[in-house]
């Protein structure tokens, strides 16, 4: 099922890999799996459920703390809904969790490996930078005290 959801992800097909991935959750060992509730995040991403996306992000969370990609979907789900602050908060966990992911993996994997944990952690800092911006916009809209 979740190749299956994959494949539909793929080919832009969003809500069939959510049906996929809802079901592939009805197994047992899908649930101790972070990967498919992250991934199903990342389908109501697209079809910008955002509340969804966060809870499914949060899941993932649950399962296994340091997973940088639902960190980083948490994020972009918060963010489109206004939770500026936490939205933050998710991108600096992401950040660190790459790094960290790096730095272990950095003499045992290959360099297309590395090559792609370097893209994923410039597409973080890139949400990041963008999370602060919308932070700093949001400070400078509030009212001010008198």
């Amino acid at each position: 099922e979740r190749i299956y959801g994959n494949k539909c992800f793929s080919e832009g097909k969003y809500s069939d890999a959510i049906e996929s991935y809802s079901r592939c959750l009805r197994y047992k060992d899908a649930l101790t799996s972070a990967v498919v509730y992250s991934n199903r995040a990342m389908a109501h991403i697209k079809m910008k459920n955002w509340t969804h996306a966060e809870d499914d992000a949060n899941s993932a969370l649950q399962i296994e703390p340091k997973h940088y990609k639902s960190y980083q979907r948490r994020c972009v789900a918060r963010l489109s809904m206004g939770k500026i602050r936490a939205a933050m908060q998710d991108a600096f966990s992401a950040e660190e969790c790459i790094l960290l992911e790096i730095k272990n993996e950095s003499d045992t994997c290959s360099s297309k490996s590395l090559s792609n944990a370097q893209s994923a952690l410039d597409e973080i800092r890139k949400l990041r930078n963008e999370a602060e911006s919308a932070f700093v916009s949001a400070v400078k809209r509030a009212p001010r005290r008198k």
